[in-house]
């Protein structure tokens, strides 16, 4: 199998990953030589886990400025 120089990755999904997923097909740092993760949404749907070679938590990784309301609406505007 052929590796992949990089692979940019924006929020990697947790939910139904971790709960249902093989590990095969969760982002890992095997994936490419290269593995940068940006985190804006980690927590509840979001990868909370430093997975990749270079993780990036913006604003903290979990909740962005400007999301505001129910719980959900939260997640979902940061997501």
């Amino acid at each position: 199998m052929t590796t992949s120089s990089t692979v940019d990755c924006l929020d990697p999904a947790r939910p139904l990953v971790s709960g249902y997923g093989s590990r095969l097909f969760r982002l890992s740092r095997d994936d490419a030589l290269v593995v940068q993760v940006i985190h804006t949404n980690a927590g509840f749907l979001g990868e909370t886990g430093l997975i990749g070679h270079a993780d990036f938590c913006i604003n903290g990784g979990t909740t962005q400025p400007g999301c505001q309301g129910h719980f959900m609406r939260v997640e979902a505007c940061t997501a």
